[in-house]
């Protein structure tokens, strides 16, 4: 009898930008233009508005009305990929699962591998 074996480990990695100071006062001219008085606005301002894939727009419509400085903070902040380790729970424990069952390409979400039997106690 013939049987595939390999071997896995699953862990969660966390990548963070370097953090940036933001002032509210620099964002009363910008596109849309600031109009809030609390950390709470200031908040809910910059998540509206440089949160997922409206950074681009809200970068591209501030050229010439922010400066250089704070859309290049922003860029880095907001639309390049995340770098900075912050977590790797490799470091705490690794633990590895030990599977056997069949190669096979058609189950690609399992990366070609098919696991009848496996050591995880979980």
């Amino acid at each position: 009898m013939k049987l595939d074996f390999r071997s896995r480990t699953t862990y969660t990695l966390t990548q963070v930008t370097k953090p940036i100071t933001l002032d509210s006062e620099d964002f009363r001219n910008a596109i849309p233009r600031y109009k809030g008085e609390t950390e709470e606005d200031f908040w809910e301002y910059i998540s509206d508005n440089l949160s997922d894939w409206e950074a681009e727009d809200f970068i591209s419509d501030n050229e010439g009305l922010l400066s250089k400085e704070l859309l290049d903070k922003l860029y880095d902040c907001f639309m390049e990929y995340p770098t900075e380790e912050m977590f790797d729970s490799r470091t705490k424990s690794d633990e590895i699962i030990m599977e056997a069952g069949k190669i096979d390409k058609e189950y690609t979400k399992y990366a070609g591998f098919n696991a009848e039997y496996n050591n995880d106690l979980n």
